[in-house]
């Protein structure tokens, strides 16, 4: 029994000892056998060891609060809250952009353009721009193309913009009251088309019909000395110098009051110049008997008008949708007064289509 336990303590001995040697890291077989393996496993990390060594390599989330105390730190240099700003070029001063929506009717372009040209205002300021819309006479395209060229080397720039229509209304029956709506929204969106693709930073710009027949030469100068958001003149027609645009309107108490009782949506759209047309509306004719010279407009018409380039970079256009019972150039006032801009007309000064 003596010999048993002398046995197993000389094995537990045996056994601390060959531990004690691992651990010290003596030169034993054992030892550096297991040493050199603890060492191998350190310099080889594990899957989920690489996984954490990869996350140190993604940008550190900006530290917004810390960034902010630091704003005036001479050693924040941190490029993401630098962001470059790129600013709009400034408003030419003076620079006129004259704009002309053309549809089907081309013979009356060239007279049009001979009236570009009479006017006075100066030609280094005035850039002109026209949409050509469903023409397909190409003798005739080429010679507004001749013309145009002429322009651009008299004026500061004269482009040509084309942009076809499935439903355009042209001939007579474009006045015809059913036909207005359709008519008026693709009206609408061509100006849209020929205002976005040409409109640069303008101080002004002018929209010209382009089947007026005569324009005072300074029709520029004078509705830009007004110096109102939008300016329309008296659009007249015929001998006895009848109003011709319409479109250009003062609404009463007593149109709001009709509007009131028979319960007229914003939605519905409230032509003018028909049989039908609501009441409590003057128009340019009543507005000059008045003797009136400058004053407020609910609604204006686009054989001549002139708007302040901001307004229109400032996102006025011409809605091609009913809005407030307006549509086209009716409802760019109604879209101008929701942006916090007023429209004026001047019922003495004349244009003639």
């Amino acid at each position: 029994m003596k010999n048993a336990t002398l046995i197993i303590f000389i094995l537990l001995a045996g056994n601390i000892l060959t531990l004690f040697y691992v651990f010290s890291g003596k030169f034993s077989i054992l030892g550096r056998y297991v040493t050199r393996g603890l060492a191998n496993q350190r310099a080889s990390p594990t899957a989920h060891d690489r996984v954490h060594d990869l996350s140190r390599l993604l940008p550190r989330p900006v530290d917004f609060e810390r960034h902010t105390a630091d704003i005036n730190d001479s050693k924040t240099n941190d490029s993401r809250l630098q962001p470059k700003v790129t600013e709009s070029p400034e408003e030419q001063e003076g620079s006129v952009l004259i704009l002309t929506p053309v549809a089907g009717k081309i013979k009356a372009v060239p007279k049009y353009l001979a009236l570009v040209k009479s006017l006075t205002y100066p030609r280094s300021k005035t850039s002109i721009a026209i949409l050509m819309s469903n023409i397909h006479d190409e003798e005739s395209l080429n010679n507004i193309h001749a013309m145009m060229a002429e322009l651009n080397d008299e004026f500061k720039s004269a482009r040509l913009f084309r942009k076809d229509y499935e439903k355009i209304v042209i001939g007579p029956e474009r006045h015809s009251e059913w036909m207005q709506k359709e008519r008026r929204r693709i009206l609408a969106q061509s100006r849209n088309q020929l205002l976005l693709r040409a409109l640069g930073s303008e101080q002004w710009v002018l929209w010209l019909d382009f089947d007026l027949i005569a324009l005072p030469p300074n029709i520029t100068e004078t509705l830009i000395e007004a110096d109102k958001p939008i300016v329309a003149p008296h659009c007249v027609y015929g001998p006895q110098n009848d109003t011709y645009d319409l479109n250009s309107y003062k609404e009463t108490k007593d149109f709001h009051q009709w509007k009131r009782l028979t319960m007229k949506s914003d939605d519905e759209l409230l032509l003018a110049g028909y049989a039908d047309s609501p009441p409590g509306r003057l128009y340019m004719r009543d507005l000059r008997k008045k003797g009136i010279k400058l004053t407020e407009l609910d609604a204006v018409g686009g054989t001549c008008l002139l708007v302040k380039g901001r307004l229109h970079r400032d996102g006025l256009i011409f809605p091609p949708y009913v809005m407030d019972n307006k549509l086209e150039t009716e409802g760019l006032v109604a879209m101008a007064k929701k942006m916090g801009y007023q429209a004026y007309g001047l019922p003495q000064v004349i244009v003639r289509h």
